[in-house]
């Protein structure tokens, strides 16, 4: 009797908790169907995504595929800490259905134009503005060239497009909605797994939250969410790798770039004279002459020359190629003493240098070297080209300060305008501390540039604002 009465009453408090939910469940699907309708099965979005898809793939008609040296790593889907592991999967995905540069292609020009044309009609009130807009990322030849290119960025800005969506929102809420700060968080996750330049994209939304002087608890919570959901996503990889290397760290290439960076002042510090690592011992066993900025900054030498100390280091102590990550603390450990016992000069020697070589420097690729495992899988042959012209970043740069100027001498902003023009900024001038020769990486910004400036001269124009 007593167990049959328990049985009745637990039952009865399952079918109350159920229907206590439906409310909820009903709201996400309500949420979900006006989203689909407003952003995906949107006439505006459908004319958009065509327009764009038709002039990417017209681009990949004449061009051709365009193959990197970095390309080699991503194509062979090894885990490693060179690169982060999200493009190499998404690679390996597209080889298990059919093993074809083609299709990666087709896949990458499609998943950019879906995200580009929602962005559009997100942002965007105007019908003929979208239709403008949508004509004028597609096309962009920095944009063009990725969609085209078997490399991450084409996959990055396609998530970066909803990340700046959620970034608006956020803002224009006031940070009240716990669901999307996290959500921005987990996108900034996202994009950190395909390039490790996306965790600027996790501190840059806290810069804006203190310019917007939101409230302190506010803030906080933002903090706090971003960074679990930062955490979440990336949570897998850590214990894949866990399972793969014994370490929860996958990013070794970051270490490896700011000791290629501070060696170029190395030999104006102090631990040459005062070594206390074992790398700093080796160091100060090595010719002065291999450390200055044409070997760091202008060829990045220190970490893919065999003859330099890094590598000599890796072979003395009998270091495999696969740990990095065990080299990776000593060479951020090194480089930190270096930047922050001569920061002028660090700036000077390697921060200017490295900021002026994207607008001095053509970048050619050479691919004669390929593995026979590229060869026999996707049946390609390869050839050196240019990959990266010196006047193209040069351009969308000018287009940038025209927009800045605009932006600051009119009355009416604009929060798109405002978190573009702020967001552009902030990268420029923070990726050259901690990157070298990263001319694609400047370029995954001209969407932002071209539209915020678009958007600025058509408010000139008809007087109107007709974004949000």
């Amino acid at each position: 009797m007593l167990f049959n009465f328990l049985k009745n009453r637990i039952k009865i408090l399952k079918i109350s908790r159920d229907v206590a939910c439906l409310p909820r469940w009903i709201g996400f699907l309500s949420n979900w169907g006006n989203f689909s309708t407003n952003y995906i099965f949107n006439r505006s979005v459908i004319y958009s995504f065509s327009i764009i898809f038709i002039l990417k793939l017209l681009y990949f008609l004449k061009n051709g595929i365009v193959i990197e040296t970095d390309s080699y790593g991503y194509l062979e889907c090894i885990l490693n800490f060179y690169f982060p592991p999200y493009y190499p999967y998404f690679l390996y995905f597209l080889r298990i259905i059919y093993p074809s540069f083609y299709l990666v292609i087709v896949a990458q020009i499609i998943l950019f134009s879906l995200s580009a044309s929602i962005f559009l009609k997100y942002f965007i009130n105007s019908k003929k503005l979208i239709l403008i807009s949508a004509i004028l990322i597609g096309i962009d030849p920095a944009t063009s060239f990725f969609c085209v290119d078997i490399m991450s960025e084409c996959l990055f800005i396609t998530f970066l497009f909803p990340w700046f969506i959620l970034l608006h929102y956020n803002i224009k809420d006031k940070v009240n909605s716990t669901t999307r700060l996290f959500l921005l968080g987990v996108l900034a996750g996202i994009l950190y797994s395909i390039r490790f330049a996306g965790i600027i994209f996790m501190v840059f939304p806290l810069f804006l939250f203190l310019f917007y002087r939101l409230k302190r608890k506010g803030i906080f919570k933002a903090i706090l969410l971003i960074f679990f959901g930062f955490q979440i996503i990336i949570l897998p990889i850590r214990i894949k790798f866990q399972y793969t290397f014994d370490t929860y760290r996958f990013n070794g290439f970051t270490g490896c770039v700011l000791w290629n960076n501070a060696s170029a002042i190395y030999n104006y510090s102090d631990i040459r004279k005062n070594p206390k690592t074992k790398f700093e011992k080796h160091l100060s066993k090595q010719d002065t002459n291999l450390f200055t900025t044409n070997n760091s900054i202008f060829h990045a030498r220190q970490i893919w020359s065999p003859d330099f100390p890094y590598r000599t280091y890796m072979a003395k102590y009998k270091y495999k190629f696969e740990d990095i990550y065990k080299v990776s603390p000593e060479l951020t450990a090194t480089a930190l003493k270096i930047i922050f016992e001569k920061p002028g000069l660090y700036i000077k020697k390697c921060v200017i240098p490295n900021f002026l070589q994207v607008f001095t420097t053509d970048v050619y690729q050479n691919t004669e070297h390929w593995s026979d495992f590229v060869l026999n899988t996707y049946h390609f042959k390869y050839s050196k080209k240019k990959v990266y012209n010196k006047y193209k970043w040069t351009f969308y740069f000018i287009l940038l300060i025209i927009s800045s100027f605009i932006y600051l001498f009119r009355k009416s902003k604009g929060l798109f305008c405002t978190i573009s023009i702020s967001l552009c900024w902030c990268y420029i001038l923070i990726l050259p501390f901690i990157n070298s020769l990263a001319t694609r990486l400047y370029l995954i910004l001209t969407p932002f540039i071209l539209l915020c400036l678009l958007f600025q001269i058509h408010k000139i124009i008809t007087g109107k604002l007709t974004i949000k």
